[in-house]
């Protein structure tokens, strides 16, 4: 089976601590997560996307109800795009939402996961089960569960939250994470407990939480607790403006001082939306802190997220730059996310991929081009390059074995050519799409 799905993509909405960024996970449980599974990973951050996710209870859709996205790339030389993977969404019932992820290979859609989300009664989230396609079943089987249980009647606060994987030898689920939280009588998040599995060992970490007079939390507390003995292991400082925090600064603890890790700093617009956001690390070497990520929002007059670029310093000290574009449709449902990547070379932003949000059949659902036949190619085996005709004008693409897009470019009716020099032996897929009809080939580079 695949790796581990967790595809717990509403898991961070009960999260929410009550600064303003919203970190999905306890600040002490954090150095530790970057242990855990990449897809765990992007998923417990993904309601941090300041475009938000599509659909945040079940019930709370507004007026349309959202039928599928669907994500392109491919865009570049040519116009033409490839599918790359695709939800559809399903409501058999109050409350409850399915969510089907396909991914666009060689040609075919191929099943990848099931997400079934369950709300309740004033729509919140109160338990995500993920499922996993297996091909040799040609089933979806269980792979992991979040139960969420919410505190009183906030919207937002959680007493507790259990995350389990489905054990397929033993027919049951265990537990790998959960996280109980203490609130004063005002409602404000006092200590959470974590406990989770990390490489085998079963770790606790507390969390304190202070609060300045305005009712800020300026200062968080993390706690190791072993045998019972609490065991100082970092700490994270908050600045705030007009009760928005200006900067957050994390610190590691090692048996004797605390240690600089992170931090990120705010700056706002008036209306209190965010314009732009730094993330730093400390360079003990210098120091001094480093630039690792810069963001930079832009909204429209509804206050509606439009455009956010993101500057990101590897570790090698080059820089990555991209930029997403962000329509909608009928107020606050996003119909199209386009995004864009800087290409110093062409000294110009290229059109990296798009995802298009489809409600009630409103906006047209994309076709897949129906397969007309087997593409001639010829030679095949082949060791430099490979020919090919097509009578209308055609997108041609080339995959790997595993399924991954490795060139595109559209040409005109006639005798092609295409050059393999450059590439590993191994097998490839070929394609020519011409409008809504496809050829398909397979050929082994040598």
């Amino acid at each position: 089976m695949k790796t581990r799905i967790f595809l717990c993509l509403c898991l961070t909405l009960a999260l929410k601590p009550l600064f303003a960024q919203q970190q999905p996970l306890p600040r002490g449980v954090q150095i530790h997560a970057r242990d855990w599974t990449q897809k765990l990973l992007q998923v417990l951050h993904h309601a941090g996307n300041p475009a938000g996710a599509p659909g945040q209870a079940v019930a709370n859709r507004g007026v349309l109800q959202l039928d599928s996205t669907k994500v392109f790339n491919g865009y570049f030389p040519g116009p033409d795009s490839t599918p790359v993977s695709r939800t559809v969404y399903q409501y058999p019932q109050a409350q409850v939402r399915l969510e089907i992820v396909d991914t666009y290979e060689s040609g075919a859609w191929v099943p990848e996961s099931r997400n079934t989300l369950t709300s309740d009664s004033q729509d919140r989230l109160v338990e995500i089960l993920a499922e996993a396609w297996d091909p040799e079943s040609q089933e979806f089987v269980p792979d992991s569960r979040v139960e969420v249980f919410p505190h009183g009647d906030d919207p937002n606060q959680v007493d507790s939250l259990v995350t389990s994987l489905w054990d397929a030898d033993n027919q049951s689920w265990s537990r790998i994470f959960a996280i109980w939280n203490t609130f004063d009588d005002q409602d404000r998040l006092l200590e959470s407990k974590s406990l989770f599995d990390y490489f085998g060992t079963t770790l606790l970490q507390q969390d304190l939480y202070s609060y300045d007079p305005n009712g800020d939390n300026y200062l968080i507390e993390n706690y190791q607790v072993i045998n019972g003995v609490y065991y100082p292991s970092g700490m994270t400082t908050l600045v705030y403006q007009n009760h928005q925090p200006k900067e957050v600064t994390t610190f590691l603890f090692d048996g004797q001082t605390y240690l600089p890790q992170n931090r990120d700093t705010y700056a706002y617009y008036p209306s209190g939306a965010v314009l732009e956001h730094y993330s730093l690390v400390y360079d003990e070497v210098e120091a001094d802190w480093t630039l690792a990520q810069a963001l930079q929002y832009e909204y429209d007059n509804a206050d509606r997220l439009t455009v956010l670029k993101s500057l990101t310093v590897n570790f090698d000290e080059s820089i990555i730059q991209q930029k997403q574009a962000y329509a909608y449709v009928d107020g606050e449902n996003l119909a199209l996310v386009t995004v864009q990547y800087w290409d110093d070379n062409e000294t110009a932003w290229i059109l990296d991929n798009k995802e298009y949000y489809y409600y009630n059949s409103l906006a047209p659902v994309f076709q897949v081009p129906l397969a007309a036949g087997r593409l001639t190619v010829f030679p095949n085996p082949a060791i430099d390059q490979i020919q090919l005709e097509v009578e209308k004008q055609a997108a041609i693409r080339l995959f790997d074995a595993q399924g991954r897009q490795i060139r595109a470019v559209r040409v005109e009716p006639g005798l092609q050519t295409l050059d393999l020099d450059t590439l590993p032996s191994g097998h490839y897929t070929v394609t020519a799409q011409e409008a809504d009809r496809i050829w398909v080939a397979k050929i082994v580079k040598q």
